[in-house]
C-alpha cells in the first residue's frame, strides 16, 4: 500500500523536498559567496543615508539593486535569498506555459523536477543576485510574447533588460527566432525589440549621466 502511495505520489515528494530544502538553505546561506551581492547592497545603502548614486559594478543594475537592498537592509538576508529563490520558482512556471498552452501535470511536474534537480538553475538562485530577477521578468516577457499580448511582454523584456543588461541578448534571439502558431512579421518583432530596448535602457540613465554622458 505505501509503495503504491509513494509512486504514485512521487513528483510531488520530490518537487516538495527540493523547495523546502531550497528554502531552508536560503534561511542557512547568509548573502551567499557571489562578491557581487554586497556591492548592489551597498547601492541601496547609500542611496537612503544620503542620496548619493554609486553603481554596484560598471553599467548598474538598477531593478535589483534597489530590490535586493530594500528587502536585505529591512528584513535580512532569508527574505532576500528566498524572493529571489521564489522568482525562479514563478520564473519556471512562466517558461513551461510560454511553450504549452494547456496544462498537462505530468509535464510540468517533470519540467519543475529536471530544472530544480540541475545543480547551476538550483544553487545559484538561492542567493541574492541580479540574473535571477532578470530571468523572471524575461519569463514574464516570453508567456506574454506567445500569447500575443505584447504591451505587457515589452514591459517584461524592458525590465529583464533593467535588472540585467546583458539580458539584451536573449530578448533579441527569442523575439526574432521564435514563432507561436500565428507568425509575425518582422517590422512587428522589430518594434517589440525597440521598445523594449528603450524601457530598459531607461534604467541605465542614472549612470550615464553620473559619468558625463561617457
Amino acid at each position: 500500500m505505501y509503495k503504491i502511495i509513494i509512486e504514485k505520489y512521487l513528483s510531488n515528494i520530490l518537487i516538495l523536498s527540493f523547495v523546502l530544502f531550497g528554502f531552508y538553505l536560503c534561511y542557512i546561506g547568509g548573502y551567499g559567496s557571489d562578491e557581487d551581492t554586497l556591492p548592489m547592497l551597498y547601492v541601496f545603502e547609500a542611496r537612503l543615508a544620503d542620496g548619493r548614486f554609486v553603481s554596484s559594478r560598471f553599467t548598474s543594475y538598477p531593478i535589483p539593486e534597489i530590490g535586493i537592498g530594500f528587502l536585505s537592509y529591512f528584513f535580512g538576508s532569508f527574505a532576500a535569498n528566498s524572493v529571489t529563490y521564489l522568482f525562479l520558482l514563478v520564473s519556471l512556471f512562466f517558461i513551461y506555459f510560454t511553450f504549452q498552452e494547456k496544462l498537462n501535470k505530468d509535464k510540468l511536474k517533470l519540467f519543475i523536477i529536471l530544472s530544480l534537480s540541475s545543480p547551476i538553475l538550483f544553487f545559484e538562485n538561492l542567493e541574492p543576485m541580479d540574473y535571477s530577477w532578470a530571468f523572471l521578468f524575461f519569463s514574464i516577457g516570453t508567456f506574454f510574447f506567445s500569447r500575443k499580448i505584447f504591451e505587457l511582454a515589452v514591459l517584461g523584456f524592458g525590465f529583464a533588460i533593467g535588472s540585467r543588461i546583458n539580458f539584451v541578448i536573449f530578448v533579441l534571439l527569442f523575439i526574432y527566432l521564435f514563432n507561436f502558431k500565428e507568425n509575425i512579421d518582422y517590422k512587428k518583432r522589430s518594434l517589440i525589440f525597440l521598445n523594449s530596448f528603450i524601457i530598459g535602457g531607461l534604467f541605465y540613465l542614472p549612470v550615464w549621466f553620473d559619468n558625463s554622458f561617457n
